[in-house]
């Protein structure tokens, strides 16, 4: 019957065994599996803040003072437009006037005509430099004018900053749950192994009581029986020590990890408030830049 009850026992031992085996692997691929899920998250916020970080960047630049550049530059652009405008009016009247004149001298002697045609020319050859140096000009305006315009563009609305603030938010309590998910996951396979360890050391000692139960009835066995009664009561002693300590560290851990989640409670109280006030503080800027645009 005894026998019958250690095959069972270590049979049991044995199916717990194997069916720790495969929770701790299973724990692995789960591990594995959240752990890649971390970091891929991790990598996804790190790019949206570097985003956050360039349009923070780009949009520092574009003060009250660059607005206003921006403003005379469109002015200055407008100017020239309508000079260009103007001074081609001008020399279109001025060579219909010319060709008039041309018509007319064709008419006259030869020698009147040359000179004439002379002086029109280097009037014409400066007219079209004048014309030339407008066009660039007018040119270059247009060119800085749409590197300001793009530079404008590429800020990041209001609306924007505002999503990229609330998805920094949820990627960060994502990431704090897997956290707390993969630090019980841990818990869960130290406790494992602990009760495997004690389940085996408890089936060791009932058949160390069994195998010299027998023995134990002999006169001569008696003393050998209740020292090894000892040695295995030293044992347990030793092993509820340990116990005892690791309890112990555990409780301060975790009064620790108390402290520490109240201050981040408060820090995230703090966090709140002035994520409230700095939308607030957007709102009102964007409302500024609206009528600076205005």
């Amino acid at each position: 019957m005894n026998d019958n009850m250690d095959e069972k026992s270590e049979k049991n031992l044995l199916n717990d065994l194997e069916e720790l085996k495969k929770q701790k692997i299973n724990l692995k691929k789960e591990l594995e599996e959240e752990e890649q899920k971390f970091e891929q998250m991790k990598n996804e916020s790190n790019e949206l803040k570097k985003k956050y970080d360039e349009q923070q960047e780009i949009f520092k630049k574009f003060d009250p003072e660059k607005l206003e550049e921006i403003k005379e530059m469109l002015s200055k652009v407008r100017a020239a437009k309508q000079n260009y405008r103007g001074y081609k009016r001008q020399c279109k009247a001025i060579i219909i006037e010319k060709e008039k004149r041309n018509d007319l001298l064709r008419e006259s002697e030869p020698g009147d005509l040359s000179v004439i045609q002379k002086e029109e020319d280097e009037k014409y050859a400066e007219l079209s430099t004048k014309l030339i140096e407008l066009d660039h000009e007018l040119n270059e305006a247009n060119q800085n004018l749409f590197k300001l315009k793009c530079q404008y563009d590429a800020n990041p609305s209001q609306l924007e900053k505002t999503q990229y603030q609330k998805r920094f938010v949820e990627l960060y309590n994502h990431m704090s749950s897997i956290l707390r998910e993969i630090k019980g996951l841990y818990n869960m396979y130290n406790m494992n192994i602990d009760i495997r360890n004690f389940t085996k050391k408890e089936i060791d000692l009932l058949n160390n009581i069994d195998d010299l139960k027998d023995k134990a009835v002999q006169e001569s066995y008696k003393d050998s029986f209740i020292k090894n009664l000892e040695t295995i009561l030293k044992s347990i002693e030793t092993s509820l020590d340990k116990l005892s300590t690791k309890k112990e560290e555990l409780q301060k851990r975790k009064y620790k990890n108390d402290d520490e989640l109240q201050l981040l409670v408060d820090k995230q109280r703090v966090y709140s408030n002035a994520l409230a006030e700095f939308q607030a503080e957007c709102l009102i800027n964007q409302e500024l830049h609206g009528k600076l645009k205005k």
